[in-house]
């Protein structure tokens, strides 16, 4: 069976984003907002499953019953940081407000020329952290990402930066974990987004997240493992307006585990990857970006 998120139908169209694109930086951030507004309300109005997953998500993490005002305002920050993308991806951000938390941690190991794994969400702005974390804290940075969900956008602003293009890693290849493990071994930070399950044979966890236990793949952190990479929290946080923080938090330092004693602390640093992502939702709760019923059993 596949992982739920695969089998939702990808929704942008490659002319549409084209037009967004080329209207954002040619007539800039501002006329790009200003689309944001009708682009928003077209995809609260059709898309009745997303909006019944946004509540569920938004219930959780509030709380409370969520408002139509609540659900727009995740509608409305999501397309925001899609469009951002194209700002930061082109080194066009000038005009964006980002602030960096933790950023001393990646120093330390740099200056060590130690690699590590930045596990990371859909949450916030990816893009952010990526281009940003190359440019403002001079990170040599690779990525694991997949390229054929969503292939319209990917094609598109991976345009606007080949370099950031060039730096990813596709996962579920035959040399995906030897390519890791040479950008490490270069002293190279490795980001991947570890929320989802990627294959169906992926081994998950059920981890509570938002009060309701969640299956999360125990892959990123079986990977760390292996490999006696520290893992650091990774993840570009959307304040709202023009204001975004970058936020790492170090999770694991990278210690030698016994073969034996694997898999139970694989867990254990998946339950904590859980905790704090769960703490930094709580703080910025229209970050969530898994616009599917996230807590269904795979």
């Amino acid at each position: 069976m596949s992982p739920t998120w695969r089998t939702r139908r990808e929704r942008s169209n490659a002319f549409t984003l084209w037009l967004i694109r080329t209207l954002a930086l040619h007539g800039g951030r501002r006329l790009g907002r200003f689309l944001l507004y009708p682009i928003t309300a077209y995809y609260v109005a059709t898309s009745p499953a997303s909006r019944r997953a946004s509540r569920a998500y938004l219930g959780r993490v509030l709380c409370r019953a969520p408002r139509f005002g609540d659900v727009w305002r995740h509608f409305f920050s999501f397309a925001s940081v899609i469009l951002d993308r194209v700002f930061f991806l082109s080194g066009r951000d000038r005009d964006l407000q980002v602030d960096i938390r933790g950023a001393e941690q990646l120093l330390t190991l740099r200056e060590q020329g130690r690699g590590a794994l930045l596990i990371g969400a859909h949450v916030g702005s990816f893009d952010a952290a990526r281009a940003l974390g190359r440019t403002r804290t001079n990170l040599p940075l690779r990525v694991l990402m997949d390229l054929e969900h969503n292939p319209a956008i990917t094609r598109l602003l991976d345009a606007l930066n080949p370099d950031v293009a060039a730096t990813v890693i596709q996962p579920g290849r035959v040399d995906t974990a030897l390519r890791v493990q040479e950008a490490l071994e270069a002293g190279e930070f490795v980001g991947i987004l570890a929320d989802r399950v990627v294959e169906s044979g992926d081994k998950c966890l059920e981890v509570d997240f938002l009060g309701t236990p969640a299956p999360l793949p125990l892959s990123p952190m079986r990977l760390a493992i292996a490999l006696h990479a520290p893992v650091i929290l990774f993840l570009g946080l959307y304040q709202g307006g023009n204001h975004y923080v970058l936020h790492f938090e170090r999770l694991d330092d990278g210690a030698k585990v016994a073969r034996r004693d694997r898999d139970a602390y694989a867990q254990t640093l998946l339950r904590r990857y859980a905790s704090s992502l769960e703490t930094e939702l709580r703080k910025t709760p229209y970050n969530w970006f898994n616009f599917y019923d996230f807590w269904a059993r795979h």
